[in-house]
């Protein structure tokens, strides 16, 4: 995706980083997504389901968002008990599409020993 670069940390685990429009996809993808090839696969099946009207709308919770599909937004709420949250990040679907579709190509690509990230584009 354009503004976002995937990498892997000295520990190993997928990380992401990009321009500040994304902070909240970045965040998302890591926290919630993670290592999960099958995540990505369901979250992109539902994108397409919404974006073509076979589905009204979608959500999924994780473990700090909640990602909420309409036919006109990807929308992510983060979930804490704290009264002064972060307000709702929107994003256009095509954009959530192509962090989510980054992200799984990275994990699978990834897994190969050779493979150092993804450059950040602009």
């Amino acid at each position: 995706m354009v503004g976002i670069e995937y990498y892997r940390d000295e520990a190993g685990n997928a990380r992401a980083r990009g321009l500040a429009d994304y902070g909240i996809l970045i965040d998302y993808l890591e926290s919630d997504v993670q290592g999960s090839a099958a995540t990505a696969r369901e979250i992109l099946e539902a994108i397409d389901q919404v974006s073509s009207g076979q589905e009204k709308s979608w959500e999924l919770t994780g473990n700090a968002y909640t990602l909420s599909l309409s036919p006109e937004r990807a929308t992510l709420v983060f979930e804490t008990e704290e009264e002064d949250d972060e307000p709702p990040q929107t994003y256009s679907l095509e954009q959530m599409r192509e962090g989510v579709k980054g992200w799984l190509e990275f994990l699978e690509k990834s897994s190969s020993a050779e493979f150092s990230g993804f450059p950040l584009s602009r």
